[in-house]
């Protein structure tokens, strides 16, 4: 291996850190949210519930940033990013769909799977990395011209049009246009 390519660290450093760096903001942000409302202070509560929802919508929402841009320079391969980008949306989806079992038919239940928020956080840490990985490429071909990366892989690109696509489609009339006129006809036309 080449003096300026970047070295494949060993498995905890370049993929469990980043897992835990964006799943423990994510998890601490939560812990803090929650215990804000025993603040008695309202400047402090408000200060407190705030910056823990901001650093728990980071971690979350763009959480795939941070971490495939940490992954990828200490020589993560594609699909273990994709894995490390994926960890902290899908725990949190499954907190929120934990919420629901027991009040839904198993149906309706997995059906929930599709809900923009459930189906939107995952796919969200999917753009994040793949914008991530634009970035990345362009910052390697820039510290080792040498061993230069194509920027605009396969792969890559694929995921992000992908996953900009869905995101434009649950964005798309400010949500409504993907809950009202997609999600609710057919859960109405299965459930109702």
């Amino acid at each position: 291996m080449s003096k300026n390519m970047m070295k494949k660290q060993n498995f905890a450093r370049r993929v469990v850190q980043p897992i835990i760096l964006v799943t423990g903001i994510m998890l601490l942000s939560m812990l803090v949210y929650d215990l804000s409302g025993t603040i008695k202070s309202r400047i402090l509560h408000d200060a407190t519930s705030t910056i823990s929802a901001l650093f728990l919508f980071l971690s979350i929402w763009l959480g795939g940033l941070i971490a495939n841009t940490i992954a990828f320079f200490r020589g993560a391969t594609f699909k273990e990013r994709i894995g490390i980008c994926l960890v902290a949306p899908l725990i949190w989806s499954f907190m929120v769909m934990s919420q629901l079992y027991g009040i839904y038919s198993m149906g309706e239940f997995f059906f929930f799977l599709l809900h923009p928020l459930i189906l939107g956080c995952p796919v969200a840490g999917l753009l994040c990395l793949s914008i991530s990985e634009l970035w990345c490429r362009k910052i390697h071909n820039y510290k080792y011209p040498r061993t230069a990366l194509k920027v605009f892989q396969f792969g890559n690109v694929s995921l992000l049009i992908l996953s900009f696509s869905l995101t434009f489609l649950f964005l798309w009339e400010a949500g409504h246009f993907y809950v009202y006129n997609i999600y609710m006809r057919i859960h109405a036309q299965l459930f109702i």
